[in-house]
This record gives structure tokens, C-alpha cells and sequence, in this order.
């Protein structure tokens, strides 16, 4: 009787830890963004295979998150973002403002941004106020319309969470 009770308990615990377990991407499944920064002590960087922005609509996503301002500033100029831009995102952040900039770039390659890009190509999001970077891994042309709603969609939930501090 013993044995078949630490035999439950043995199944049980198995079952739990698998079903709890952490959804993981092996390393190699990950995006070349997210291995180009990953590691790095000054920033938090996460991969999201297959995140959905519709019914039928998924797409990949790097996250980068700087732990700082010095960290922050840095990124922004590793992925050759204008100095101008900067400036303005940094001032509307310490005024607690909500603001976002978006741009295309180079696939794997968000410090190569242009205004027109051909296929293919990613979309970056860079939110001032969270210190976060997005990188949307487009693989057809039927993504970019959603993640644009998304895009005002988070826009709009920083300006009512601002309003709600304030």
C-alpha cells in the first residue's frame, strides 16, 4: 500500500512539474535578434514563437527591455535610431508622456532602419516610458495591418494608464 502511494505521489508531482513547466524555445529556435542581445547584463531580452494578433494572425517577437536610462540611450543608438528622435522620446518620457516609435528595418537587423524597405523586412516598436524595444519578425505582408492596430492599441492603454496616475 505504501508503494503504491509514493508511486501516485511520484506521478502526480511528474505530471504537475510537466504541466507547469516554463513554455521554452530552445536557443537555437530563437531569432537573431534575440541572440544578438541576449546575455547582456543591461538589457532583458525575450523571444515569443507564434505570438497571436488575430484569430488567424501570429508572428515571432524579440523583446528587449534596457535596465536603465544609460542602457536605454545605448540601444536606441546601437539600432542607429536619430538623435533627434531620442531627444524627443527622453523628453516625453521624463514628462511622463505617451509616446512610441515605430520603423521598419533590415530582417535581423534592427539597427539597419529606413523609411522603405523591401520584403523581407521587420517591425520595430520602442516604447519610452517602459524602456522597450519590439521586434516583430514579418514573414507576409498579411501581419503588418494587425500589428498596426496593436501598435495604437498600446498607445492608447499608456495614455489611459497615464491618465489614471495623474
Amino acid at each position: 500500500m505504501l508503494v503504491a502511494i509514493v508511486l501516485l505521489l511520484v506521478v502526480l508531482s511528474m505530471t504537475m512539474a510537466f504541466k507547469y513547466r516554463p513554455l521554452t524555445v530552445p536557443y537555437e529556435h530563437c531569432s537573431e535578434v534575440y541572440r544578438h542581445y541576449a546575455g547582456r547584463a543591461d538589457l532583458d531580452v525575450a523571444f515569443v514563437k507564434g505570438y497571436r494578433i488575430g484569430d488567424s494572425i501570429a508572428v515571432d517577437v524579440t523583446t528587449i527591455m534596457a535596465s536603465d536610462s544609460a542602457s536605454w540611450e545605448r540601444l536606441l543608438r546601437e539600432m542607429n535610431v536619430y538623435e533627434g528622435t531620442i531627444d524627443r522620446m527622453q523628453k516625453l518620457a521624463e514628462a511622463n508622456k505617451t509616446t512610441m516609435t515605430m520603423f521598419r528595418c533590415k530582417k535581423n537587423h534592427p539597427e539597419i532602419n529606413h523609411k522603405i524597405i523591401a520584403s523581407p523586412y521587420d517591425l520595430v516598436f520602442c516604447s519610452p516610458l517602459e524602456k522597450n524595444v519590439y521586434v516583430f519578425d514579418i514573414t507576409s505582408d498579411k501581419q503588418v495591418e494587425p500589428l498596426i492596430l496593436v501598435y495604437f492599441r498600446l498607445i492608447d492603454k499608456y495614455k489611459k494608464r497615464n491618465e489614471a496616475t495623474t
